[in-house]
């Protein structure tokens, strides 16, 4: 697996059917990380195939729930399947605890509840830094691990 590292500017992706609500994310990033890029697909389906092409564009996956056609789950949940290295949150403006339970146990990094007033925006922009930071410190402890053990099993 290779060695990536968050960018200091986060590439989102962001995998929102809502046009109003894509436009007060990519405000809110505007607004306290300006030099953040988001690219916005209101499809999993597009978002999946873009993240197959070149995964390395992004920093950080984030994905409304309820989409049309395949659900914010099932994309992160394809992610996973196909061991593709990105941080994954998922957004909801619907949340449940089952729902928070399904995806923490699938290996989700985070889950934001969408809430009325929007408050989720500024928390949006605190929480994503943090967990890429977090998931690529985490891999990059993994891969210094894994090359530990090939030399000491080398060594024997």
């Amino acid at each position: 697996m290779e060695k990536k590292e968050p960018s200091t500017a986060l590439r989102i992706l962001l995998v929102e059917a809502n046009r109003r609500d894509a436009q007060a994310f990519r405000r809110a990033f505007r607004e306290r990380e300006p030099s953040s890029t988001i690219t916005v697909k209101e499809r999993a389906e597009t978002a999946l195939e873009l993240i197959i092409r070149d995964h390395s564009a992004f920093d950080v996956v984030v994905t409304d729930h309820r989409l049309p056609g395949m659900t914010g789950l099932e994309l992160l949940d394809e992610l996973l399947i196909r061991k593709i290295p990105l941080p994954k949150v998922i957004l909801t403006g619907s949340g449940s605890e089952h729902l928070a339970a399904i995806a923490l146990k699938s290996g989700v990094d985070d889950y934001i509840i969408k809430d009325p007033d929007r408050g989720y925006l500024e928390l949006v922009t605190h929480i994503l830094p943090g967990v890429a930071e977090k998931y690529y410190d985490h891999q990059t402890r993994r891969q210094a691990k894994e090359a530990l053990r090939t030399s000491e099993e080398r060594m024997r």
